[in-house]
């Protein structure tokens, strides 16, 4: 019913030139035809660029987990709700 994003990285290289938000796409496009209800990642609280571009795909803030990478930093818990009659 739900599903979870672990990770999208993108080499140097290939950042801003629509790569990552490919990806995301492609990711959203097979929750759609699996009628995945919710679809949840979680991403860096300095992630500008990133958190920009998942709340433009219709992801809402969920809350922060604290500390929740190796370096110490917060990351946003993040969620897109797909709706189906």
């Amino acid at each position: 019913e739900d599903a979870s994003v672990t990770n999208i990285a993108v080499a140097a290289d290939f950042r801003n030139k629509g790569v990552g938000t490919a990806v995301l796409d492609a990711i959203i496009d097979e929750c759609k035809k699996l009628k995945v209800n919710k679809l949840f990642l979680e991403v860096r609280v300095s992630n500008a660029p990133a958190i920009h571009v998942y709340r433009k795909r219709g992801f809402v803030d969920i809350y922060i987990r604290e500390r929740y990478y190796e370096d110490g930093e917060d990351a946003i818990v993040m969620a897109k709700n797909f709706v189906w009659s």
